[in-house]
């Protein structure tokens, strides 16, 4: 436990974690709205996730968010899930609170924030496909249908991981059942995407970038591109996209919010988000 008057202290899990830019944007929120807190990034691999999260408890930490490749898993270690995390079927976010570990979501609504701010796009009534099936992709797909997409299109490498995510989205949306579509693409790359509106690159193929998933004939210039990776700041994928001219934006925005949105649960305060956006606008 942390000596009375010592800074509360916050993190990130993540594996790798070295490139996260969390510590950097959510310290300067804490200096900005003189919080007396510190945020460290911690290095957790897969089969120390469980144990680590619950020494969070004894430690005194206050919250952690959580990154590749634990958002998924996170979710069996925690005593309580919010609305939003029961929703996307992971956690990004940690609080704790009298002893209980409470699991939040935030990347949906930081996705939401994001795609209308830095896209000027609503996705009500919209055509949209997700590439991926991971803990980005859930909290991307859930939003997307709670804020009334039309159609959402899934597409994945894996074929038990896409059936997994296809299952929880019309479990949680039965409704929705007629309007979700999936394909395993295996090794191949998506070669046809007529009719989308808004097409979300959500897995981690673009990190050293290297890799796109998608045919260069397959973009047309009627859809807007998202990337749900901040680094680097131009992927394959949105390289693509600007060659094509398609209006695009990757993950920072996505970034931002959710971590403002982080923020706000744990402090209580207002984020200073203007603060934060800086921040993140000097990294080259």
């Amino acid at each position: 436990m942390l000596p009375i008057g010592a800074p509360k202290i916050y993190g990130i899990f993540g594996y790798p974690v070295h490139h996260s830019l969390s510590p950097l944007m959510q310290n300067a929120a804490f200096r900005a709205s003189k919080v007396p807190a510190l945020y460290i990034p911690f290095e957790i691999p897969p089969e120390a996730l469980g144990p680590a999260l619950r020494g969070l408890i004894a430690l005194g930490i206050r919250g952690i968010n959580i990154t590749l490749p634990h958002k998924e898993r996170a979710v069996f270690s925690m005593d309580r899930l919010t609305p939003e995390a029961q929703r996307a079927g992971a956690v990004n976010t940690v609080k704790i609170e009298r002893g209980e570990l409470i699991g939040h979501n935030t990347d949906g609504d930081g996705f939401l924030l994001s795609l209308r701010r830095d896209l000027k796009m609503d996705p009500k009534g919209k055509v949209a496909a997700v590439i991926g099936a991971g803990g980005a992709a859930k909290g991307v797909a859930v939003a997307l249908l709670t804020h009334g997409v039309d159609q959402l299109f899934l597409y994945n490498r894996s074929r038990n991981r896409l059936a997994h995510l296809v299952y929880h989205l019309k479990k949680t949306f039965p409704s929705r059942k007629n309007s979700i579509f999936s394909q395993v693409i295996g090794s191949k790359k998506i070669s046809d995407l007529k009719g989308i509106d808004l097409l979300i690159q959500a897995t981690s193929a673009g990190m050293e970038g290297k890799m796109c998933l998608i045919e260069p004939s397959a973009l047309h210039k009627g859809m807007r591109a998202y990337e749900t990776i901040y680094y680097p700041k131009e992927t394959p994928f949105l390289r693509m996209a600007r060659q094509k001219g398609i209006p695009r934006a990757n993950g920072m925005g996505m970034l931002l919010y959710q971590g403002a949105l982080a923020f706000e649960w744990w402090t209580g305060k207002k984020a200073p988000v203007s603060v934060m956006k800086q921040v993140l606008k000097k990294v080259p």
